[in-house]
């Protein structure tokens, strides 16, 4: 079941470390340095895409978006609820901390897509914890997106 899963992860030392990771559990892994990289070959179909937020990362989350079939994991340092909110908007599965339980959150949110059902949309996984950190927020953001 793992191997048939595509997983594109682009970034730096830590999207790098993460590709070594994934590496040791499933074989259709690659990695990209940089979202141009990755967007020259988005021909090939990539079901999950891991992406450590770079200056360029809310283009390429903009052309994912497009995309249902792709689920994305976010990597950011940026615990401001903004900042998760605008990932969220832009369709992101996943918003991952870079913190101390990284590796383990990647690897459980990966785990969670990959048992998603095929008819559902794409849900928010929150790996991290988010909406514990930011319930009143969370709930504001999913009545004004209901309302819109």
């Amino acid at each position: 079941m793992n191997d048939q899963f595509e997983i594109a992860i682009v970034g730096g030392n830590k999207a790098f470390r993460i590709y070594r990771l994934m590496l040791n559990s499933y074989e259709n892994v690659n990695f990209f340095k940089n979202e141009n990289d990755l967007i020259k070959s988005l021909n090939r179909h990539h079901q999950i895409i891991i992406i450590e937020e770079s200056l360029d990362s809310s283009k390429l989350l903009s052309q994912l978006r497009k995309d249902a079939n792709t689920h994305v994991i976010y990597l950011s340092s940026r615990k401001r609820f903004g900042a998760i909110f605008r990932a969220l908007r832009n369709g992101v599965n996943d918003y991952i901390l870079k913190d101390s339980y990284l590796y383990y959150s990647v690897q459980q949110s990966v785990v969670c897509i990959i048992k998603l059902d095929k008819s559902r949309s794409k849900p928010f996984i929150d790996s991290c914890g988010l909406m514990e950190m930011y319930p009143i927020r969370f709930k504001l953001a999913g009545m004004l997106a209901l309302s819109a």
